[in-house]
Formats: C-alpha cells, structure tokens, sequence
C-alpha cells in the first residue's frame, strides 16, 4: 500500500479550526465521536507504517483499511512519572499534528502525518503539552489517504 504526500496549507485560511474535532460533543474530560478527520504520526518502514512506541499484540505494525482496538490498560510516559488509561494517540488537526512533529529529534525522516478515523471514547491525554487525545478504536487508510 503507498501513501501520498499531504500538501501543506497554502493559507492561512485554509488551515483546520482548532478543535473540538468534528461531530464531537464533550462530557467529563471524554469526547464522544462520531466521524471525522483526525491524524496520528506513524513510522514509515518499508512499505509499512509503525507505531512510534508500544505496539498492537506484540507488533508496531499498522494494519490499514482495518478497525484496530486498543487495549485499555494503565501505561506510564516515557518519563515514567504519570500514568494514564492506554489508547491510539490521535491529534484532532493536521495544524496540530505538524507542531506536534516539531517535537521529536529522532526518525524525522521516518515519520509521517497520517489521516485516520476514530470511534468509541475518544479522552484528552491531560498531562500532555500538546493536543493530545487517546482514541479506543482508530482505522488508517480513509479514503484518499495521505500522509506527510
């Protein structure tokens, strides 16, 4: 499977409001989804994409075209200091996807923004410093994919 280079935004105008993400409606500190665009930077490896940390059943492989559930259990960041209820790590726009990628230092050649779907609760990672949200369910490979 290939994925297209995203364009950047050519104007300002053009870029996504910052959220709440679309269809989407809030009630203590989780988001109920109904659709939309979200995005999620990924490891490309080959002609796969990975996850950047934990993997799926043993795997870092991102299957596309296909449901993938995460399993819910308490995990700790990579500074070990705070725990949180595990989840797909999804960004409501592709403005904050970018920002977000400034952060890493390593893989940049590697890793890429790509357009996803949600379902189920999807829940702010609160400790974050950026947008952040934990999704239960996420399917890569929407129709006209694409990825940076």
């Amino acid at each position: 499977m290939t994925f297209d280079i995203m364009p950047k935004s050519r104007k300002k105008s053009e870029a996504t409001p910052f959220p709440p993400p679309p269809r989407a409606f809030r009630y203590g500190g989780v988001t109920k989804n109904y659709g939309g665009e979200w995005f999620k930077i990924v490891e490309r490896h080959g002609g796969s994409l990975k996850t950047l940390f934990h993997g799926i059943d043993g795997s870092r492989t991102l299957p596309a075209g296909q449901w993938l559930t995460a399993a819910k259990k308490m995990v700790k960041d990579g500074t070990s200091k705070t725990s949180y209820l595990s989840g797909f790590h999804v960004l409501p726009t592709r403005r904050i996807a970018e920002n977000y990628l400034r952060a890493f230092r390593k893989r940049l050649d590697r890793l890429a923004i790509v357009r996803c779907q949600v379902r189920g609760d999807v829940r702010r990672k609160t400790h974050s410093r950026s947008e952040v949200y934990l999704a239960d369910q996420i399917k890569l490979g929407v129709k006209n994919n694409e990825s940076r």
